[in-house]
Parts: structure tokens; C-alpha cells; sequence
């Protein structure tokens, strides 16, 4: 993620791209959509793994 956040920073392309319901990103805030985007299917997974370990 830092090198793909260098590479992108040092592009001198500063395009957007359409998110079929946010908008428009730019590829910066492509990354932080990504990151923060499976960040919480992580959390999502950790519930679930949770609830299936409690056993209920």
C-alpha cells in the first residue's frame, strides 16, 4: 500500500473515476476507499467468526 501511495503521488496524472454510488475518486482516494473498505470486512469476518465460536 505505501509503494502503490508513492507510485500514485509521484504520477502526474490527477484524473477521477466513477464509484457506481460515491462519486468520483481520485486514485488517492481510490486507495483510502480500499483500505478503509476492507478494513471492514475484516471487522465484519471477526463478528462472525466470533458468533460462530460462542457457539449460539
Amino acid at each position: 500500500m505505501n509503494d502503490l501511495a508513492a507510485r500514485i503521488a509521484a504520477s502526474k496524472f490527477k484524473g477521477k473515476t466513477k464509484h457506481p454510488g460515491l462519486d468520483y475518486f481520485s486514485a488517492t482516494e481510490w486507495l483510502q476507499f480500499v483500505d478503509i473498505h476492507f478494513r471492514h470486512h475484516l471487522r465484519q469476518k471477526k463478528r462472525i467468526d466470533d458468533f460462530l465460536k460462542s457457539g449460539i
